[in-house]
């Protein structure tokens, strides 16, 4: 049937609310960070942010042009040829007049000789480099917890196997619950063995078809790929640091630190249900509870424990066992292996409190560090790189922490910015306190081995980013090829003074909830980017799409699913504007306050009026003509169709007087009563799927309601094969046509379909008919099967990686179940 499409409506402490919030977006007005650097020579350099993310440098804009530098004098161990080595490349760069570094060595910076160090940066003082020092360091405690992931851990009966081997890198244990679907009732649980190198799950017996297994792996990550403890681990760090940078003396070269421990950690991915299990960690999440609690009594009732427990302490070593919705309600004891049951209806806090001060407690040792180095190192900006969109990389203090974010991104054109550097950018907006934004790191490919095609490339590449308001660019592995030194400068030449005051103009989408937006460039200079405020969505249409971003009092409107003129109303307001774009205005009726919008894929900022004010006359009137489309192939199929005509009258009534979306609420009950009696098309999205370990809902141009679950992975599915089910009723013994929406065959990973358990049959195309409606979108029918009444479920599985990149990748926009024969119309829904 066709379902309804609703409207979709301790210094711990403090910091908590500071992350939690949006840092520096209510102020209006951000910290001016600054500082004065004094070099070895006793001369002093002041410095400062200004609100374009440009440092000033003794007062004069620095937007340094340069390369990435890995000084193999730096190794442990190098001698005296290693440094000579350093030295011809250097002049090599300062022939050519790049002057602008990051130094690094191979390893991290406290690994290194302390005099090799001296001598390096002495050299770089003398000879007129300007220069900052990348540390790529952290704790030596390595990081470890459980994988909390649900969607990716899980395997569903039937299954006849009692034991599983799994190759998990860096796994040492695991528990298992086995649950019953049907009432989300554990039947069983337990652990896991490691026996050279494998992971071994000893089950009971068979899962039956009711029964889900799911894992939760205990992993410990490298220190050397830095993830190194900062719950355990800092405070040695910090003393590490401080020994060896004790007789260090920086000249006038010196700009800024970069990169103080590589051990932060922004938990994005599958590290977004992370949970460490240090007695640090435990610890301080102890403290954190207790402040906020007073009392475990407090907890318990905020947590929704179906049984108290007897203290905080307990509460802080709790393994819950659901993530995002997804899971069972259940928190596992780590001490004596005991299960708690959780209210559904409030675990909500339980995750919410232990991301609130495992991400702020993270962006804590960030700030601390870097207080620690300028306070007695060296009083310049500390910057940490990223390549996420993490809000731990938004500093929310006005005062102190660290000062830049850098970008570390790879690839060419603006996929740069859509991928890294836009996100990045709107971080450094979103700060405390005036931000220096760079990239830190860049090349033509992700290992930064393959250089770029030629001069355009490069500098357009720079250009782009340039375009999103970087104020400083980094090239890796820059003598790998000598035409890019070259490159550089052409680049370097196109900044000016000017540049230092350049900021673009943003239109932000929240991050949360999904909007289907994503970061795009608007128009010159102008760009679509997240926002870490929470927002709100409504439905307005197929392929129309609305959000508003609480708080501010506007709306944001766009097409999907090409240009379209929509009529809309002024409701109670009467005083409604255009933000963005500045070129269209808005002419309201008099009498009755409609005017238009001519919608495209870009936004148009409403101010004035409420997001549940917006719904378009236009989906009203679709909805409408769907009705008395629908009535006489009822009444002539001899279904009583008496209700479904006053329906449409009341409907039509009701839009004359400018009430769209009651009127097509009026209107699509109708149609829903005649299709159920006339056996209707069934609608599945992609990014509703109920059980998948298929990848994410993810922001796709053209997709149904601008969302589709996106596969797109270079890693082995870790328990079962990449999967995305979907589950529906029927309601007639007939014959249903299935059809998909997503990536067209030839360009994702091949695809094997199941129903209700039975053999896997392949994807493609029944009748060889691909019908393309957006970029790498397509509608294909998959075949033919008939449903008698009742719950059914269709499993889609990847069998391969696509040949293109060897990588899983598809995107499941829709798929469509049709009893009467289905014909595709984009993202428009049939009745």
């Amino acid at each position: 049937m066709r379902h309804n499409r609703p409207l979709l409506l301790l210094a711990l402490v403090l910091m908590f609310s500071a992350v939690c919030s949006v840092p520096g977006m209510g102020a209006g007005i951000k910290y001016k960070t600054s500082g004065t650097f004094v070099d070895g020579s006793g001369g002093q350099h002041p410095w400062g942010i200004n609100d374009a993310h440009t440092l000033l440098w003794d007062s004069e804009p620095y937007i340094p042009v340069g390369g990435v530098f890995v000084a193999q004098s730096l190794a442990p161990g190098a001698g005296d040829a290693a440094y000579q080595a350093d030295v011809t490349a250097l002049e090599n760069l300062k022939a050519k007049e790049v002057t602008d570094i990051i130094l690094k060595g191979p390893g991290p910076i406290t690994s290194a000789d302390p005099a090799s160090l001296q001598k390096i940066i002495s050299y770089l003082d003398t000879n007129g480099f300007t220069y900052g020092l990348e540390m790529d360091d952290g704790p030596n405690v390595p990081l470890q917890g459980y994988l909390v992931s649900p969607n990716r851990y899980r395997l569903e009966g039937p299954s006849e196997k009692t034991s599983l081997v799994c190759n998990w890198p860096g796994v040492d244990s695991a528990i298992y619950v086995i649950v019953d679907k049907s009432d989300n009732s554990i039947v069983s649980n337990g652990g896991a063995l490691v026996r050279d190198g494998k992971i071994t799950i000893s089950l009971p017996g068979g899962l039956k078809s009711t029964d889900i297994l799911l894992v939760y792996p205990h992993k410990v990550l490298s220190t050397s790929a830095g993830a190194g403890d900062l719950w355990s681990g800092y405070d040695d760090y910090r003393d590490r640091v401080l020994a060896f940078f004790k007789g260090i003396k920086f000249g006038k070269g010196m700009r800024f630190f970069l990169e103080p421990f590589t051990s932060k950690m922004d938990f994005t991915g599958e590290m977004a249900g992370f949970l460490p299990d240090s007695p640090g960690f435990r610890l301080g999440l102890e403290a954190y509870l207790t402040r906020k609690y007073k009392h475990e009594g407090g907890l318990n009732a905020q947590w929704g424990l179906n049984e108290n427990l007897d203290s905080i302490e307990q509460a802080a070593r709790l393994l819950p066992l659901w993530m995002a919705g997804r899971g069972v309600p259940y928190a596992y004891d780590r001490a004596n292996a005991h299960l708690y049951s959780i209210n559904p209806s409030y675990s909500a806090p339980v995750w919410q409190d232990i991301i609130s001060y495992r991400d702020s407690s993270a962006q804590e040792c960030m700030n601390t560090i870097a207080d620690t180095l300028k306070k007695q190192v060296a009083d310049v900006p500390v910057i940490f790189k990223t390549a996420s969109g993490s809000r731990i990389y938004a500093n929310p203090f006005g005062m102190g922490g660290f000062d830049g974010i850098g970008a570390q991104v790879y690839g060419t054109g603006e996929y740069l910015v859509d991928s890294v550097a836009g996100p990045a950018y709107a971080l450094a907006e979103e700060s405390g306190k005036s931000t220096w934004y760079i990239v830190a790191s860049t090349q033509a490919s992700a290992d930064a081995k393959t250089t770029y095609s030629g001069e355009n490339a490069m500098v357009g590449s720079l250009d782009s980013l340039r375009e999103i308001g970087c104020k400083g660019f980094f090239i890796d592995n820059l003598t790998k090829d000598p035409q890019e030194i070259d490159w550089l400068k052409s680049f370097k030449a196109r900044l000016n003074k000017s540049s230092a005051d350049f900021k673009p103009e943003v239109i932000y989408f929240p991050v949360e909830p999904a909007t289907g937006a994503y970061v795009k460039k608007l128009a010159s200079n102008t760009w679509w980017l997240p926002t870490l405020r929470r927002g709100a969505v409504s439905y307005i249409g197929d392929g129309l799409s609305i959000y508003t971003i609480l708080g501010e009092g506007k709306s944001y409107i766009w097409s999907g699913n090409g240009n379209w003129t929509v009529t809309l109303s002024t409701g109670n307001s009467g005083m409604v504007s255009v933000d963005y774009p500045a070129d269209i205005k808005i002419n309201p009726a008099k009498k009755t306050g409609m005017f238009t919008l001519p919608l495209t894929s870009s936004p148009i900022v409403l101010r004035g009026l409420d997001m549940s004010q917006v719904f378009p006359k236009e989906t009203a009137d679709q909805e409408i003509n769907r009705l008395a489309q629908l009535i006489p192939e009822a009444d002539k199929a001899g279904i009583d169709v008496k209700q479904a005509r006053l329906a449409l009258d009341h409907a039509k009534m009701v839009e004359q007087n400018s009430q769209a979306a009651i009127a097509y609420g009026i209107a699509q009950e109708g149609i829903t009563q005649i299709l159920t009696a006339m056996g209707a098309d069934i609608w599945l999205e992609g990014e509703n799927s109920p059980a998948y370990n298929f990848g994410m809902p993810t922001a796709v141009p053209g997709a149904s309601a601008a969302l589709a679950m996106v596969l797109d992975t270079n890693e082995e599915a870790p328990l079962v094969p990449y999967a995305i089910s979907f589950r529906f009723d029927t309601t007639a013994n007939s014959s249903y046509e299935i059809w998909v929406a997503g990536t067209p065959p030839a360009e994702g990973s091949a695809l094997s379909y199941s129903i209700d358990g039975s053999a896997w049959t392949p994807v493609s195309p029944a009748d060889g008919k691909v019908i393309s409606y957006a970029p790498g979108l397509a509608w294909y029918k998959v075949g033919s099967i008939n449903f008698f009444p009742g719950n059914h479920n269709l499993t889609f599985r990847a069998d391969s990686r696509r040949a293109q990149d060897n990588r899983y990748y598809y995107a499941m926009d829709a798929v469509v179940l049709s009893p009467r024969g289905f014909t595709p119309n984009g993202v428009i829904k049939p009745y």
